[in-house]
């Protein structure tokens, strides 16, 4: 299923990572502003996730729908784009997953 790998993949880039069954993934993010820069950067590249931002949900979060229509090779340019997105940004992608 491309959410469990998806959710792997992260985790093993060092995201943290709500876990679950679903097929969203909530790649949890302290900074708001880092939310809305990497959400912005994807979309520039053709890769659309949702930015959610509290009070809507309990946390910061990129929300990203997997389906079973998404290939593993999608699911690792998700991966790369984010590490690379991240790195130009200077975001940080260290957490505990």
């Amino acid at each position: 299923m491309a959410a469990e790998r998806l959710r792997s993949e992260l985790c093993a880039l060092g995201f943290a990572v709500m876990p679950g069954l679903s097929p969203i993934v909530a790649a949890v993010k302290k900074n708001e502003l880092d939310v809305f820069r990497l959400s912005g950067s994807l979309l520039d590249q053709g890769i659309y996730v949702n930015p959610v931002l509290r009070p809507a949900a309990s946390y910061n979060m990129l929300r990203i729908s997997c389906t079973t229509a998404h290939t593993d090779g999608q699911v690792d340019q998700l991966v790369e784009t984010l590490r690379r997105t991240s790195k130009r940004l200077g975001i940080s992608t260290e957490a505990e997953c």
